[in-house]
């Protein structure tokens, strides 16, 4: 099943608005990264691809109209996570939540805008990179980055 997504992260033909309407298929992705096409995974996968903001286990759950258990759910984020799939990210209230696109590393270290009234937290990739000036002799394992205000619904 093909879906379509805007995502910055790929180049293909079709601009608009400085992103990029790409045909994605879930189960191509996962051979392409060399895992087997389950049910969960497919589901899970096509939930990432469509959704616009970042989900907890509990936003996944009600998404997802297939039965699985809480230890399958997180066995498979974390087998995307590993792959660069999906990325995940710690909330202002402490909740993980999980979003589609690389995994945060250095190079690819973007905010997360997090509503203060909704509680939604959405990727905001295009509003700053970090540079990577650090101090001499400073060397960071990973970069958190939360802005927090209203968003465009609330």
């Amino acid at each position: 099943m093909q879906l379509l997504s805007f995502r910055s992260e790929f180049k293909f033909k079709g601009m608009t608005n400085n992103k990029t309407l790409v045909k994605i298929d879930a189960q191509e992705m996962l051979k392409k990264h060399g895992l087997k096409c389950t049910k969960i995974r497919v589901a899970l996968l096509n939930n990432f691809i469509n959704a616009p903001l970042a989900q907890s286990y509990l936003d996944l759950k009600k998404a997802l109209n297939i039965a699985s258990d809480k230890s399958t759910v997180y066995r498979n984020l974390n087998v995307f996570e590993k792959e660069g799939l999906i990325h995940s990210l710690v909330d202002g209230k402490g909740v993980h939540k999980y979003a589609f696109g690389t995994a945060q590393n250095m190079d690819d270290a973007h905010p997360h805008f997090e509503c203060s009234k909704c509680h939604k937290t959405f990727c905001a990739n295009d509003i700053i990179k970090y540079e990577g000036n650090y101090p001499k002799g400073f060397r960071p394992d990973s970069i958190n980055m939360t802005i927090k205000g209203l968003c465009d619904n609330c």
